[in-house]
């Protein structure tokens, strides 16, 4: 068993409550709980054109306009503040990110 820590597990269950509140995202947030508790996940920040900013569970492919996952389907992506992360932009590739749980043990 492990012990997180208090902020660790806020950090966790706000994003994963914004995914399922917010988006409805159910899919990404089974995706997340089930993967991070164990492990570390790579997922990936990209900006649309019109400046929208996205997280996806796989790396995105650049269309004419927006980032697009390969399985084109609800939940492999959650959309975020436009204000965060000022260093991705459209015309940067997508940004690798590492979650994870942090063990106090």
């Amino acid at each position: 068993m492990h012990a997180y820590s208090d902020i660790t597990f806020n950090a966790l269950a706000l994003l994963v409550i914004t995914a399922y509140k917010f988006c409805g995202k159910a899919a990404l947030c089974l995706f997340i709980v089930h993967n991070i508790i164990n492990k570390k996940i790579i997922m990936y920040l990209a900006r649309d054109k019109d400046n929208q900013l996205y997280l996806f569970n796989e790396l995105p492919q650049r269309g004419n306009e927006c980032w697009w996952a390969e399985t084109g389907v609800d939940g492999t992506y959650l959309k975020l503040d436009v204000v965060l992360y000022p260093e991705v932009t459209w015309e940067s590739e997508p940004l690798p990110v590492t979650i994870s749980a942090v063990s106090t043990s």
